[in-house]
């Protein structure tokens, strides 16, 4: 008889003809939620998390009631503090032994310590719980009731393991384990050490999942600590393709607001004493509809304040953030930028100017998904090196980043900035545009029009600054968030920034680089196609939008 129809006749199907009303005990046979509501109250207070919690007390329910005949292995990774060991080692454990869906259990944590503290939870539930004991009776069998291992009076066995333990051959009362939890099995100290990582996989391949059953059902849930991590592994290498696989984060969807910049600049503003913090929160309730427009978080009623809450995070450290909130941690040894090189080159001091170029990406909307438009200015210093001046970055419009960029060009009109504008695609009619405008109000300035062709030549781009910053060259000031962001992250999230910086460099370090000139200036434009365009040709276009030049 198949195992659901089995578990059908053993709490009656009578119990659900119209008009019965279910006991609790009846209803929590088949309802893993309305267990943990009911029996479980004291741990499940806040209102579930429907993208995680639901989806997990809905595949734990198919564990057991939709069973294959064949080992079922699933691999979650979970934002640190979303009670993912409370509902799995803690509230599932105790629903599969009270019910009897699993015979044998075990559990294993990165140590034994670790793992006994489930123990100790369920027996104390079993013990001291009215609610269970009231329903289920004395369950304690005094022969094997410790805090490893707990014998129930049903014949139920629940055992505890630290990673790396000797499990080939674990049986009890003749049979293997039906059940294996790997819980948090991981510490930063193994995942630092390839070596220990790689003898942790063996071991799981090599003794956990063969301890189990036939049948038998491993979950392996976790929060990523490194990429080179066994659980980082189990998510995303084709050879564990067998495995069920699911990764969640904390935020799911960040906001595009540029208000956060200016809260986290109150955040850390040391002028302020103690009064940062309570001036940052009052700047956030006072702006708070705009700063949480389309955000998306994964967990929104764990706490007043969900999505501030997690910034906060961010802010105290984004790799521990980037690791322990989002599972998508970027190691030191894996950074193209370090963050010793960042941190090494800020400064305060206005340099001397020799030069400016500023660079416009103008990735045009505002939508999440979207890149961020930028407008970065750089200037080379008397003293040859280079310097961050600003790092203007958002998701706007396109009508809004002409004005932003016309002000910004304003600003340092002085000093004779070349501008450097990408024009990929649509760009090209932006860069147009707001040449035009320029010209219009009377700013006549040297321009480099740069075309950009696929990924891996922006991933070179990119990457091509490494040296120039290692070396100190290029220097940055401490509130160019964003920007020391991209940087750090890189390749992990958006990178408009950091090839904004490439944009503007490159012209300080080419002599060769052919100028595309307006006003004044006399020359050419010459495209990465090698295509060239003469100032007659361009005379022509510029006559069909109503400007001129000077031939």
């Amino acid at each position: 008889m198949p195992k659901n129809d089995i578990m059908k006749e053993i709490f009656g199907e009578s119990l659900r003809r119209k008009g019965e009303k279910e006991s609790p005990k009846d209803r929590a046979a088949h309802d893993f939620q309305f267990f943990c509501e009911y029996y479980l109250s004291d741990y499940f207070s806040s209102p579930w998390s429907e993208a995680f919690h639901k989806w997990l007390i809905h595949k734990y329910e198919d564990i057991i009631f939709n069973h294959r005949d064949e080992q079922n292995k699933v691999c979650v990774s979970s934002p640190r503090g979303h009670a993912k060991s409370t509902l799995t080692s803690f509230a599932f454990v105790l629903w599969c032994a009270l019910y009897g869906y699993k015979k044998f259990i075990v559990i294993i944590s990165a140590t034994a310590i670790v793992a006994k503290q489930f123990i100790l939870n369920i027996r104390d539930a079993i013990e001291f719980n009215p609610l269970i004991k009231r329903d289920f009776g004395m369950l304690k069998n005094d022969s094997l009731w410790n805090s490893q291992e707990l014998l129930l009076r049903t014949g139920v066995y629940i055992i505890c393991k630290g990673a790396n333990a000797q499990l080939r051959g674990l049986q009890f009362g003749g049979t293997r384990p039906d059940l294996a939890l790997l819980d948090d099995m991981e510490s930063q100290e193994e995942v630092d050490s390839p070596s220990q990582v790689d003898a942790l996989e063996h071991w799981l391949t090599a003794d956990v999942i063969p301890m189990l059953s036939v049948d038998g059902d491993a979950i392996f849930i976790g929060t990523v600590l490194s990429y080179n991590s066994v659980l980082w592994r189990l998510l995303t290498e084709a050879r564990f393709a067998s495995w069920e696989r699911k990764r969640f984060q904390a935020v799911i969807e960040f906001s595009p607001s540029e208000l956060w910049a200016t809260w986290e600049s109150i955040m850390t503003d040391l002028s302020r004493g103690d009064n940062s913090y309570r001036d940052a929160k009052q700047f956030y309730y006072d702006h708070k509809e705009e700063m949480l427009k389309d955000t998306k978080v994964l967990w929104p009623d764990q706490r007043k304040d969900q999505y501030l809450y997690l910034m906060e995070k961010r802010l105290e450290s984004e790799e521990s953030f980037a690791s322990e909130y989002q599972n998508d941690p970027m190691t030191e040894n894996l950074r193209i930028f370090k963050t010793e090189w960042l941190e090494n080159n800020f400064y305060e001091k206005e340099p001397d100017i020799k030069e400016i170029n500023i660079a416009l990406d103008p990735a045009i909307s505002t939508k999440r998904s979207a890149d961020y438009s930028v407008i970065l200015v750089l200037a080379r210093g008397m003293d040859n090196y280079f310097y961050v001046l600003e790092c203007d970055a958002k998701k706007r419009s396109g009508d809004k980043l002409i004005e932003d960029a016309k002000n910004i060009i304003a600003e340092y009109y002085k000093y004779h900035p070349k501008i450097v504008c990408e024009t990929n695609q649509f760009q090209a009619f932006f860069s147009t545009t707001l040449q035009k405008d320029l010209i219009d109000s009377g700013i006549y300035l040297e321009w480099i029009d740069v075309m950009h062709m696929g990924k891996d030549r922006k991933a070179t781009r990119i990457e091509s600054l490494s040296p120039h910053i290692r070396q100190g060259h290029i220097k940055f000031k401490k509130d160019q968030t964003l920007l020391l962001y991209q940087l750090r992250m890189y390749p992990r999230t958006h990178d408009d920034c950091p090839d904004a910086l490439h944009m503007a460099l490159q012209p300080m370090l080419e002599s060769s680089v052919a100028k595309f000139s307006f006003g004044s200036f006399g020359g050419n434009v010459t495209h990465n196609n090698g295509s060239r365009f003469t100032m007659k040709q361009l005379g022509e276009e510029l006559k069909k939008l109503g400007g001129e030049t000077n031939e």
